[in-house]
C-alpha cells in the first residue's frame, strides 16, 4: 500500500492507494506547523498502517519540508517529491517548464490515456490544462470560487460570506442570491466559455477539485467529474520511479494456492488446467501508459505443470524471461531434491535460522552459518485432518480453530485440539531435538501460523512475506 500526499494552498489531501485510491483524508494547510505539530493530525490516521512508499505533490514550499520530515521521522519512509529529476512521462511545452506546478503535472499524468484532454481543476485557483499525446500544451489560471468570494467580501463593507450553491435564476432579488449568481453561476459560465474555446469534439474534458460537482451542475454539457484525478496521477508517477526491486513480479506456486505479488498480493487457485488466457483474465498485463511495468519475474513452484503456464505467461504477455528458483539460483548449497519454496525461504534469512512453513505440508528447515543443514517434512494441519476425516466413518468436516482448552468436551473440540495443540507440540519437539542455540532466529509463515505459533513454548516470529523476500534476494544474487 502506498501513501499519496497532495499539499495544496487550502488543504493537504492524504490518501492510501492499494490497487486504487482507498481512504482519503483532508487536513488544513498551515505554513507555520512543524513536522511534530502535523503529527498530531496525521498519526491517528497513519501510524497504525504500513506503507511501501510515499509520494508528495506540493504547491506550498513552506509546508513541503515539515511533511517530508514527518514521513521520515514518524513513518520511517523517505518520500518521493514530484519535481525536477522525477520521471512523469509528460512533456511540458511551455516557456518555462519549471514553473508548472506538481499538481498540474500529476493530473496530466492521470489523463495520459486520452489523446487530447482538457483538465479543469476547481480549487483555490481554477486552472485549465490542455494535454495532447502526453504533452502539456498550455495552462490557463484564474481565481477559484472560494478565493473570489473572500476577495469581494474583504474589499466591500456590506457583503458577507455566503454558502456557495447554484441559483436557477440569472438575476437575484436579494444580496445573497445576487452574490451566488455572480460567484457560482458566473464561474460556471466562465468555465464553459473556456472549454468551448479550448476543446474540440475529440477532446476529453475532465473536471476535478472541490468545486467540480457544484460547477458541473450548471454547465450546459455535463462532463466527467474525477475527484481523485491528481491522486491517481501521483500513484502513476510513483510507479514510474520505483526502485528495481519494486519492478519485480514475484510468483509463489504452491500445491493449493498461487500467490502473485507486484503492487499487492493476488491469490489464485493452483489449478493445473489454467492456460495463459486464464492468467491474463485474472492478473491482467501489468501495463501503465501502454508500457509493461514488470522488469523481471521470479517464480518459485512446486507444481511443474503450472510452472510451464506461468513461464509462458511471462514470456508471451509480459515479454520477460522469468528466473526459476532452483538449487543453482540459491545462495546456499542445496541438493536437487529440495523444493523451490524451501530454497526461497532459506535465502530470505541471514545467519543461523530455523524456518517453519505451515502450508499443505509443514516444513521445518535449518540454516547454520550460511550452510543449509536439512529439512523436516510432515503433513500440514489441514492435510492431516482431511485425511483423518476421509478415513474415519464417524467423523465429519469441521472448522480448524483454537479450542477453549487442550482437552475437548465434544468431538469438534477434540479434533481442534489435536490439530492446533498437537501441531504446536510437534513443532516444539522437533526444535528441541534440533537443539539450536539461544541466538538462532526462528521464523514461521503460512495460513495457520497465527493460530499455532502463539501456543509454542519458544519465541517464534511470524513473517508471511518471507518467501517473497527470498525471491528478491535470489534475483539480487543472480545479477
Amino acid at each position: 500500500m502506498r501513501l499519496l500526499i497532495d499539499i495544496g494552498n487550502s488543504h493537504i489531501v492524504i490518501a492510501t492507494h492499494n490497487g486504487g485510491v482507498d481512504e482519503v483524508y483532508r487536513i488544513n494547510t498551515n505554513k507555520h506547523y512543524t513536522s511534530y505539530e502535523y503529527s498530531v493530525f496525521l498519526n491517528p490516521i497513519l501510524s497504525s498502517q504500513e506503507f511501501e512508499g510515499v509520494i508528495i505533490s506540493s504547491v506550498v514550499p513552506e509546508v513541503t519540508l515539515p511533511i517530508y520530515n514527518y514521513c521520515v521521522d514518524f513513518l520511517n519512509l523517505e518520500p518521493l517529491i514530484v519535481g525536477p529529476g522525477v520521471k512523469s512521462g509528460i512533456n511540458i511545452k511551455t516557456d518555462n517548464p519549471k514553473e508548472v506546478g506538481s499538481d498540474i503535472i500529476a493530473s496530466a499524468v492521470a489523463s495520459s490515456e486520452y489523446d487530447k484532454c482538457l483538465i479543469v481543476d476547481l480549487g483555490t485557483a481554477t486552472t485549465f490544462t490542455y494535454v495532447e499525446k502526453n504533452m502539456i500544451k498550455g495552462v490557463t489560471i484564474t481565481t477559484g470560487l472560494k478565493t473570489s468570494m473572500k476577495a469581494i467580501v474583504k474589499n466591500t463593507s456590506l457583503l458577507h460570506e455566503i454558502n456557495l450553491e447554484p441559483v436557477k435564476s440569472n438575476l437575484g432579488t436579494n444580496t445573497s442570491e445576487s452574490l451566488k449568481i455572480g460567484l457560482v453561476n458566473g464561474h460556471a459560465y466562465m468555465v464553459e466559455a473556456f472549454i468551448n474555446r479550448i476543446a474540440d469534439k475529440d477532446t476529453k474534458v475532465l473536471l476535478t477539485g472541490g468545486f467540480a460537482p457544484l460547477v458541473n451542475e450548471i454547465l450546459n454539457n455535463s462532463y466527467e467529474v474525477s475527484p481523485n484525478l491528481l491522486l491517481e496521477g501521483l500513484n502513476k508517477i510513483y510507479l514510474k520511479n520505483r526502485r528495481w526491486f519494486d519492478m519485480l513480479l514475484l510468483i509463489d506456486i504452491g500445491n493449493t494456492h498461487t500467490k502473485v505479488k507486484f503492487e499487492t498480493i493476488t491469490v489464485l487457485e493452483s489449478n493445473p488446467t489454467y492456460t495463459v488466457k486464464d492468467l491474463v483474465n485474472q492478473l491482467g498485463e501489468y501495463k501503465i501508459l501502454g508500457v509493461t511495468e514488470v522488469e523481471a519475474v521470479v517464480i518459485s513452484s512446486v507444481v511443474p505443470k503450472l510452472t510451464e503456464v506461468y513461464v509462458k505467461y511471462s514470456r508471451e504477455v509480459l515479454g520477460v524471461e522469468p528466473l526459476l528458483v532452483s538449487p543453482e539460483t540459491s545462495r546456499y548449497e542445496v541438493t536437487e531434491e529440495v523444493g523451490a519454496d524451501i530454497i526461497a525461504t532459506t535465502n530470505a534469512v541471514l545467519g543461523e535460522s530455523i524456518i517453519i512453513m505451515l502450508g499443505t505440508a509443514t516444513v521445518i528447515n535449518y540454516v547454520e552459518n550460511g550452510v543449509f543443514r536439512g529439512v523436516v517434512i510432515a503433513p500440514g494441519v489441514y492435510t492431516g485432518m482431511r485425511s483423518l476425516i476421509e478415513n474415519t466413518a464417524l467423523l465429519e468436516d469441521f472448522v480448524i480453530d483454537t479450542p477453549p482448552s487442550v482437552l475437548g468436551l465434544n468431538t469438534v473440540e477434540c479434533l481442534q485440539s489435536g490439530a492446533i495443540y498437537g501441531h504446536a507440540a510437534m513443532i516444539d519437539g522437533i526444535i528441541d531435538r534440533i537443539n539450536p542455540g539461544d541466538d538462532v532466529k526462528i521464523i514461521a509463515m503460512g495460513g495457520f501460523a497465527e493460530k499455532i505459533i502463539p501456543l509454542c513454548k519458544r519465541e517464534i516470529a511470524i513473517d508471511n512475506d518471507l518467501l517473497f523476500k527470498g525471491l528478491i534476494r535470489i534475483y539480487e544474487h543472480s545479477l
